[in-house]
């Protein structure tokens, strides 16, 4: 089988011949480095300095099984679980928050979470223990969704109104 020597193979054959020539000219007449080289884990003492000089060793070398091993102990055996001090620290509501001063504030944690608030103006819905919740509308589980503003919520559980914090602030647009 006869290979046609295209433009375009020609341009391959030139530019590998000149690659190898420059591995060549490097090899033949331009190799003034040492003839075998050493991967140690002490630095190599300067060409400059007398051979009996001591050279220092260095404690900052750590083994690849030590680092995956703090790697583990702080995240555990499941690669993909974001370690807690990666998360951000959840700040309580404030009782005095304005916009719903009138609504009291319970002393112990939020009993509920929002974890999604979706929508404008009136046609707000929000995820509220993985129930969905319109403003102003009541669902099966007794939650009422009264106002929601950028980092909490106030709703009215059974007649009693709690203010939530929401897990991710909302965003202006």
């Amino acid at each position: 089988m006869v290979v046609k020597l295209t433009k375009e193979r020609r341009i391959y054959l030139a530019i590998l011949g000149l690659g190898l020539s420059g591995v060549a000219v490097d090899r033949l007449w331009l190799s003034a480095g040492p003839k075998t080289a050493s991967a140690a884990a002490t630095p190599v003492a300067m060409l400059d300095e007398e051979p009996d000089a001591e050279v220092p060793k260095t404690s900052s070398v750590v083994s690849v099984a030590k680092r995956l091993e703090s790697i583990q102990s702080e995240v555990g055996t499941d690669a993909f679980v974001i370690p807690a001090s990666w998360m951000p620290k959840e700040t309580p509501a404030k009782p005095d928050a304005p916009g719903l001063a009138g609504a009291p504030a319970k002393e112990s944690a939020p009993r509920h979470r929002i974890t999604s608030v979706v929508g404008r103006g009136d046609a707000i819905t929000a995820v509220i223990d993985g129930q969905f919740h319109r403003l102003g509308g009541k669902a099966k589980d007794g939650i009422r969704l009264l106002k929601v503003e950028k980092t909490q919520a106030l709703i009215e559980v059974n007649g009693q109104r709690e203010i939530i914090p929401i897990v991710e602030p909302l965003k202006e647009r």
